[in-house]
């Protein structure tokens, strides 16, 4: 009779350890699900602020969010590198980095030079040339640089997310579908106990 039982606990025991794994792995892919979700929700609403409406730049809460595109900053932003801006033009100072139109183009550059309602700036990059603008061009002032680079381009590329959402969907289906077998698996053997 012991035999039985230490078996008994075994199985138990195998079958706990295999339900935590399965429900963490459950979560896990449900955590990534979610953000996939949310990042393409973004994608889409970036995409008709920017393609459809023909806005200059999204924003959220006055946070504008900026692809760098050129070389102009290097080594302080790199290409790719997602760059944080609020929009506001007053309380800048000379080195602030800040992001201005010209002729339709959002430009992120380093402010060198006040003079009155003309500005100076130029591009940490030693090819840059200086700029002179007006205050009226200033869209904000840069308060923060994600130096993601190539990740970027990986993970907003339709050919990367959109497999890896439906890997993650079918992933999250097996687990749920082999969850119900165990737990059939598990009914079928106390019936016949």
């Amino acid at each position: 009779m012991k035999n039985i039982s230490d078996l008994n606990d075994h199985n138990q025991s195998k079958e706990d350890k295999s339900t935590l794994i399965y429900r963490i792995i459950s979560i896990l892919l449900t955590i990534v699900l979610i953000i996939a979700i949310i990042f393409m929700a973004v994608s889409i609403y970036t995409f008709i602020q920017v393609k459809l409406i023909r806005k200059p730049f999204d924003h959220f809460a006055g946070v504008i969010v900026l692809l760098e595109k050129t070389e102009s900053m290097k080594p302080t932003i790199d290409t790719d590198d997602i760059v944080f801006a609020i929009i506001n033009n007053k309380n800048i100072k000379e080195n602030d980095i800040i992001v201005y139109y010209d002729n339709e183009l959002t430009i992120t550059h380093r402010l060198v030079s006040i003079n009155e309602n003309t500005y100076i700036t130029i591009g940490d990059n030693a090819n840059s040339d200086t700029e002179l603008i007006n205050k009226n061009q200033i869209v904000g002032k840069v308060i923060y640089i994600w130096k993601i680079g190539i990740w970027k381009k990986v993970f907003t590329a339709p050919a990367v997310y959109i497999p890896m959402l439906l890997t993650l969907m079918v992933a999250s289906f097996t687990i749920l579908e082999y969850k119900k077998e165990t737990n059939q698996r598990r009914k079928d053997g106390e019936e016949k106990s």
